[in-house]
């Protein structure tokens, strides 16, 4: 788990895992409030967006192999490794 800063101030933790993956990542944060999740390549191509409550999967098995970012909340970002 990760320091994770969430809405204005309000600390929380993240969990991104399996890290590397194929086929399904999944991002969990202890935080029940709106979170907004990005999927950039290393290109700075955005993959995937949406919001979600707590936990969610999402299904990464047409993407290419290589370095992705996710982002929470437009300000933290974690690395991810789609094999």
């Amino acid at each position: 788990m990760l320091p994770l800063g969430i809405d204005e101030g309000i600390n929380s933790q993240v969990n991104v895992y399996p890290n590397p993956s194929s086929d399904k990542v999944t991002v969990k944060v202890d935080y029940q409030g709106n979170t907004q999740i990005r999927l950039i390549d290393a290109f700075g191509n955005e993959k995937y967006s949406g919001s979600f409550k707590g936990s969610i999967e999402i299904p990464i098995q047409h993407f290419s192999a290589g370095i992705y970012f996710i982002q929470l909340n437009n300000t933290n970002t974690i690395k991810l490794l789609i094999q």
